[in-house]
């Protein structure tokens, strides 16, 4: 096994900025956004990242087509989030969903 370990890299995930001054995020920003958040990020929602809508937290033009602004949100709760629900995105990587009646739900990131 210490073979195996010493082979492995220690250095830092470099992420590169695919933000994009277009609406619709290019197909690496897509993939980067669809693997992090691995399904639609409202709390309890298993629908596949693949299958979901790319939203932007803050809208578009106002926030950025970039990985920090984007979530993967499958259609019932895209529109359920513009009627009733304001998301952040957490230093911890989670959403924190907030109800017009000041409700809160968190949305852990995958795989913690």
């Amino acid at each position: 096994v210490p073979l195996l370990l010493a082979g492995m890299r220690t250095d830092p995930v470099v992420i590169p900025d695919l933000t994009s001054s277009h609406y619709r995020p290019n197909r690496r920003l897509t993939r980067l956004v669809q693997a992090r958040d691995r399904t639609c990020t409202f709390p309890g929602c298993h629908r596949r990242a693949s299958r979901t809508d790319k939203d932007h937290r803050i809208p578009w033009p106002l926030g950025p087509t970039g990985a920090d602004n984007l979530q993967c949100l499958c259609r019932h709760h895209h529109r359920a989030k513009h009627t009733s629900f304001t998301v952040t995105r957490q230093p911890d990587g989670s959403y924190l969903w907030t109800s017009r009646g000041g409700h809160q739900h968190r949305r852990r990131p995958k795989g913690h």
